[in-house]
């Protein structure tokens, strides 16, 4: 073999380890698509940060996912039946910095008063509304209220 076919075949190997990562990334985001309604949401990390990501809704969970993962299962499940909104602000400026332009940051957390665990997503109006209204569609006999106020 000589130099023309070696360096012809370490191109192609190359080529390969830049687009096999992206085909997979694409094909992933596709196959979430596939199972049920996708929008962008970024998830605030237990150190602060912001991971983005997207969430889906499978009937009665929001699933959220990392975007830059290869992973089949979400880093996040909240229940409907579990899950409540605490309240709605806006980023703050720092924060403004790793979210888009438009994005609002929802506080939510367990209905089970002894955990008290927040969550925060920050997504855009659209997909604000449709958490609401995902939230407060409680099955019959469950408590409606998700306590929503802006800050």
């Amino acid at each position: 073999m000589g130099w023309t076919e070696t360096f012809e075949l370490t191109g192609l190997v190359l080529m390969l380890a830049v687009l096999a990562p992206l085909a997979g990334l694409y094909a992933r985001r596709r196959w979430l698509s596939s199972r049920g309604g996708v929008f962008d949401c970024a998830l605030r990390m237990r150190n602060g940060s912001w991971a983005t990501g997207v969430a889906r809704y499978a009937a009665e969970e929001l699933q959220w996912f990392r975007i830059f993962s290869f992973s089949a299962r979400p880093k996040l499940v909240l229940r409907r039946e579990h899950t409540m909104s605490i309240g709605r602000r806006s980023p703050e400026d720092a924060e403004a910095v790793v979210l888009f332009s438009d994005d609002q940051i929802i506080r939510l957390r367990n209905r089970d008063t002894t955990d008290e665990t927040v969550w925060e997503l920050a997504m855009n109006p659209q997909s604000v509304t449709g958490l609401m209204s995902w939230l407060e569609a409680a099955p019959p006999g469950g408590d409606r209220y998700s306590g929503l106020e802006r800050d």
